[in-house]
């Protein structure tokens, strides 16, 4: 099962979209628009490669809160399912 994690927009950065400020630049903008929770880490990643932004990119977006980075949704079931002394490590049950 794939547990890489699947970035998603916050409240912070729908409202932002609609009243953009200087605190990203534009290139950063694009970025956050490919940010669709469809998307994993490594695919935007690899966007923000071929837009050539910094290393780190996603990270600043997330430092800024306007994305937050969860687990994926097949890792969101599995620690669901599992038996409470078998939780994989940093994951909760709900």
């Amino acid at each position: 099962m794939d547990h890489t994690p699947f970035p998603t927009r916050t409240a912070i950065a729908r409202q932002w979209m609609h009243h953009p400020d200087a605190r990203i630049d534009r290139i950063q903008q694009a970025l956050l628009s490919t940010v669709d929770g469809h998307r994993n880490v490594i695919e935007l990643e690899s966007v923000a490669r071929a837009m050539r932004l910094a290393p780190g990119a996603l990270e600043h977006l997330r430092a800024q809160g306007f994305i937050e980075i969860t687990a994926s949704t097949a890792a969101r079931a599995d620690a669901a399912s599992a038996p409470p002394d078998r939780l994989p490590t940093g994951h909760r049950r709900a």
